[in-house]
């Protein structure tokens, strides 16, 4: 039998544990180089892309449009009582020059000068413009019978759709005023209706025109 040294026995167990500590190294960097699986999960789907599939619009893109708030109802009915209003100023309008032709056709004592506010310090043109403004401020209206239906005419003058009946000829200075403010107004605020109304429409249509 071959006895071994003591040193050669040394020798061959320092070898085996270079050895193993050597694998032990080489295992341990291999598990730091491998990378770490991703957890199991429920498989992502491919978001489509345009041109490259079908595509589903979201109820996001449908657009909303939205009735106006000032519908057509009320739009005709204010236009519509706007209509008669503006349809009886007009007809004052087209009188004033008449009653005007009245005034300036009477004669004006020296008291219904004083009345008129005239003074000795004024011209005759004057004079007249303060008569004749006072005339027509102080114009009183008349009832006279209008004959017929669907029209009829009293005094020279035409009055259309009157029935048969009296019909108020002839106004005051200050009912036309009145009438001229009341009719301003709703033209007015019908005028800022129709542009809310517009602003809506051309809202709605955006949203549907490309």
């Amino acid at each position: 039998m071959q006895h071994t040294s003591p040193f050669c026995a040394a020798l061959r167990a320092a070898a085996i544990v270079t050895s193993l500590a050597s694998a032990a190294a080489s295992a341990a960097d291999n598990a730091r180089n491998t990378p770490t699986p991703a957890p199991a999960g429920p498989a992502r789907q491919a978001v489509a892309a345009p041109l490259k599939g079908d595509l589903r619009l979201s109820p996001g893109n449908v657009p909303r449009l939205v009735i106006p708030a000032l519908g057509l109802d009320t739009l005709a009915k204010d236009f519509n009582k706007f209509s008669g209003d503006a349809k009886a100023f007009e007809s004052m309008v087209k009188a004033v020059p008449g009653m005007a032709q009245e005034c300036a056709n009477k004669s004006y004592s020296v008291q219904d000068q004083t009345k008129a506010g005239c003074t000795a310090n004024d011209t005759v043109a004057q004079c007249s413009d303060k008569l004749l403004k006072h005339c027509l401020q102080s114009y009183q209206s008349t009832s006279l019978p209008v004959l017929g239906l669907g029209g009829g005419s009293a005094g020279g003058v035409r009055l259309p759709n009157a029935g048969a009946g009296n019909a108020k000829i002839g106004f005051s200075l200050q009912e036309f005023q009145k009438t001229a403010a009341a009719t301003a107004a709703e033209a007015r605020a019908l005028s800022q209706q129709l542009a809310a109304y517009a602003t809506q429409v051309e809202l709605n249509a955006k949203k549907v025109l490309p």
